[in-house]
């Protein structure tokens, strides 16, 4: 009668293990093995896709029909956003700031400088690979800044989708 319980929790204790074992994987799916994320991020990139969370306004098309979304990250945790207007009517728009990243909530914040506030963006990334990366927003009213930015209508939280260029 011990000898079945004694028993019973060993087979427990080992599929336990083994399900743990091949559970853990060093591939987090962040497309950059085992480069760090600050190092990934460093260069320029490009904006190629955006759209809600839902999928179900997809502004691409928009954006694309209105210019060119970029941004630079180096490494002393600097970035330069740039948005160059296809219409040279429109004065083409640029931010600098400082940006940090947090490996183990897969997140990036871009603080801005609006009228001397410290303005936070944050962004929950996955790298798709070492030249792509997917961008979430965290919140529903950083979507709809950029939104208005682009003159783009993203509502929700908004999915960009990065390249690097070069």
């Amino acid at each position: 009668m011990f000898a079945p319980k004694l028993i019973n929790k060993f087979l427990y204790v080992l599929i336990a293990s083994l399900i743990v074992v091949g559970c853990d994987s060093s591939d987090d799916d962040d497309g950059g093995g085992d480069t760090p994320a600050a190092e990934l991020f460093q260069g320029s990139w490009e904006v190629v896709s955006a759209a809600d969370m839902g999928g179900s306004r997809d502004q691409t098309a928009v954006i694309a029909d209105r210019g060119v979304l970029s941004i630079g990250f180096d490494d002393a945790e600097m970035y330069t956003l740039a948005f160059d207007f296809v219409d040279e009517a429109e004065e083409d728009l640029g931010v600098d700031g400082v940006y940090a990243i947090s490996e183990s909530n897969m997140s990036v914040t871009l603080t801005v400088s609006l009228n001397g506030l410290s303005v936070p963006l944050g962004f929950n990334y996955r790298f798709i690979d070492d030249d792509r990366v997917e961008l979430t927003t965290v919140e529903a009213s950083i979507a709809a800044t950029i939104g208005l930015l682009l003159g783009a209508s993203l509502e929700g939280n908004a999915v960009l989708v990065l390249d690097r260029v070069g």
